[in-house]
């Protein structure tokens, strides 16, 4: 999606790449969204889009492109779900797993944060990276 507004709800999606790069402005309310590939998360908010998550369950079951080097927010590790460079990111709600261990930052990425990066995450729903 490029542009515009688009709700999600009671979707089911695996895939090999990421089932959703956000660029627009998208509520996710609930669904199963499950990636496989290498480095990639289940779902992304790329550049410039808002994104807000208030259910669902968020799967990426890839391996890191470079298991010895866990870096902070970047591209090449998988994460549940992974907020881009100067986008908006809301978490209210869902379940996230990935292969990652805690202390490689959690299953909640934050690409590159920039001052104007917003992410917000509420109840028990893990913390970004």
């Amino acid at each position: 999606m490029n542009s515009g507004t688009m709700t999600v709800k009671n979707a089911v999606c695996k895939a090999k790449t990421r089932c959703i790069d956000n660029s627009g402005k998208m509520t996710i309310k609930s669904g199963s969204f499950t990636s496989t590939g290498t480095g990639i998360s289940a779902v992304k908010g790329m550049s410039n889009s808002n994104t807000v998550i208030s259910g669902g369950t968020f799967c990426a079951n890839g391996a890191a492109s470079n298991p010895d080097s866990f870096q902070y927010g970047g591209d090449s590790e998988p994460y549940a779900v992974l907020c881009g460079y100067n986008a908006s990111m809301s978490i209210r709600g869902g379940k996230f797993t990935c292969p990652r261990k805690p202390e490689d930052k959690g299953v909640i990425g934050v690409s590159y944060a920039p001052k104007s990066f917003a992410c917000t995450v509420q109840a028990n729903v893990a913390k970004p990276a």
